[in-house]
């Protein structure tokens, strides 16, 4: 970019412009995968305005940066000032005992200084593994980085989304060629491996069928290939990769944060166990079978579609077979057999050195309702002892909470009452939403609508879906939100300051108890009789004013960002209409 002629704070604000988001949806055609590209953005036409406006415009620019940056750094000290007097700066959580590492043993061998890199555990991974006789992935596998030559106009496709986590089974779809997305960029064939490099713990392996011709990957796949002389099995591998163990060890390698994503290298540098040839046949044969058995189930449904299609068109009272759960049934069964077997010839071993919290029936289950391991773990009671440590309240003790509706989406519009749900805020704000309800909803629910709206100094909390997000409102909000999202109220005012309560519940004090009482769930849900039940310390008053203080300090620098940030938008904007 020439500075001379473009100051990059004026770029940042035109790329903000309605002239510029305009154009980028003009060239955006509508397909499966819908995107910007980059020659749209390089080709797009920039006014090239006098460089002394373009300075008032990059005054105004670093002048909110400096704001935002301010209101991060409050914002992290009203956090440090709640954790120090709780006295949970640095408290160490996790059930594992603390991993010491020299320098040479850490950052001079592997590069990485971060704690979690180092966590006990991944080394208990690994001595198990050596336990027995192992290969690395790289012996056994090549790593296929393949182009495509793009000479058909369409393409089978596969993106990471479309990796069933549950079994291992893929779906691919055809795309023409000018429709395919920017990162599809593999060539993929029979027998190939898929290992999802992004958010590796969630399992998205799958090897590919037979039945595949002209398929293209997603290049967020690492795409392995059996070497010739390799006697490991794919179907194991895969297995293997599913394993919970596996899954955990590959975030050991995550160089991401909210969106974890690992390097093909660390996948080809794992370890593997070498496993008798007997038990390799058994586990392939298990997944084969699942296989082929899902792929009667699929001919089934399809033949069930068709006569029911038939049966409509034939204005027929005859009702279509059920749907083939019994099939399904089995292939879950093969699938769980697979994994037991590899377990039974791998990890068969005592994890004798694993830290255990034991709990009787009436500490357990008669007392609480769960039996489930999870909730039982050390580092729930450790972080409770040290709360309860100080004076406490359960949450609806110090607040009201009040649930909002979930009207369908047959409600929803694209302009009307605006509809908040959790995607749209976080501890920082609330966003503009993707959702409105319609004018004929609200006209034939008015009333209920009114005593649903948020007013100021309530609480917005999640409960579903990301849960135990919260948000202080500082102002009345013309708004309805979720079933997911709680309205929360307090009701001892002179004891307790609302900033106080909402940085509570965002802190590690809250979220560990969300994550006991929300573990295992694919879906995550809070159930409400445990959010009532949340235990919260309480500081005096005038450290609670002290956080106020800097919370306040806080959003008030973030909203004067914004509005620097906007009434340099609206300068450009005015600039070019000129």
């Amino acid at each position: 970019m020439n500075k001379k002629n473009i100051l990059p704070e004026f770029l940042y604000i035109f790329c903000k412009t309605n002239f510029f988001i305009i154009k980028m949806l003009r060239n955006n055609t509508a397909s499966l995968y819908p995107a910007i590209l980059n020659s749209d953005i390089l080709n797009c036409r920039i006014p090239i305005l006098p460089i002394t406006f373009q300075q008032k415009v990059a005054t105004l620019v670093k002048s909110a940066h400096t704001n935002l940056e301010t209101a991060k750094q409050k914002y992290s000290e009203a956090e440090n000032l709640l954790l120090e007097t709780l006295q949970l700066k640095d408290f160490h959580i996790a059930n594992e005992p603390v991993n010491i590492k020299s320098i040479k043993e850490s950052f001079l061998k592997t590069g990485r200084l971060d704690a979690e890199f180092y966590q006990r555990k991944y080394e208990e991974y690994w001595n198990l593994i050596k336990s027995h006789s192992y290969v690395f992935i790289r012996d056994e596998y090549t790593n296929i980085t393949t182009k495509p030559e793009w000479k058909n106009k369409l393409y089978q496709y596969i993106e990471i989304g479309d990796v069933n986590i549950n079994d291992g089974s893929y779906q691919s779809h055809w795309i023409e060629y000018k429709e395919l997305p920017a990162n599809a960029k593999i060539q993929a064939k029979q027998g190939d491996v898929l290992i999802s490099t992004v958010r590796p713990y969630r399992g998205a392996v799958t090897i590919v069928c037979n039945d595949d011709k002209d398929l293209i990957v997603s290049g967020a796949f690492t795409v392995l290939r059996k070497k010739p002389h390799s006697g490991f099995n794919t179907e194991v591998l895969k297995v293997l990769l599913r394993s919970e163990l596996y899954k955990d060890w590959l975030l050991q390698f995550n160089v991401g944060t909210s969106y974890p994503v690992i390097k093909d290298e660390d996948i080809l540098n794992l370890p593997i166990p070498v496993i008798a040839k007997e038990y390799q046949t058994k586990i392939a044969e298990y997944i084969q079978k699942a296989q082929a058995l899902r792929e009667e189930a699929k001919s089934l449904l399809e033949n069930a579609k068709l006569q029911v299609e038939k049966e409509i068109s034939a204005n027929s009272s005859i009702l279509p077979p059920p749907p083939p759960e019994k099939i399904i049934r089995e292939i879950t069964y093969y699938y769980r057999l697979a994994e037991w077997t590899l377990y039974e010839a791998v990890f068969n071993v005592r994890f004798a050195h694993l830290n255990v919290t034991e709990k009787t029936l009436k500490n357990s289950f008669l007392k609480i309702g769960r039996l489930d391991a999870e909730f039982y773990q050390e580092k729930y009671d450790r972080i409770l002892n040290k709360i309860t440590q100080h004076n406490f309240y359960l949450l609806k003790d110090i607040v009201t909470i009040k649930k909002s509706i979930e009207p369908g989406s047959d409600s929803y519009d694209t302009e009307g009452l605006p509809f908040i749900r959790v995607a749209d805020y976080d501890k920082a704000g609330v966003s503009k939403p993707a959702k409105y309800l319609s004018e004929k909803f609200c006209n034939e629910n008015q009333d209920l609508l009114k005593n649903l709206m948020p007013k100021k100094n309530t609480i917005l909390f999640s409960k579903d879906g990301s849960v135990g997000i919260a948000y202080l409102l500082t102002e009345d909000l013309y708004v309805i939100t979720s079933s997911a999202i709680l309205h929360l109220d307090i009701k001892k005012k002179k004891e307790i300051l609302p900033e106080y309560v909402t940085l509570v519940l965002n802190s590690v004090a809250v979220k560990m108890q969300a994550e006991r009482d929300t573990g295992g769930s694919i879906i995550q849900h809070w159930q409400l009789t445990a959010i009532e039940n949340i235990i919260i310390p309480v500081v005096p008053i005038e450290i609670q004013r002290e956080i106020a203080k800097l919370i306040n300090m806080s959003f008030t620098l973030k909203a004067e960002s914004e509005a620097l940030l906007e009434k340099a938008k609206k300068m450009v904007e005015d600039e070019i209409e000129k």
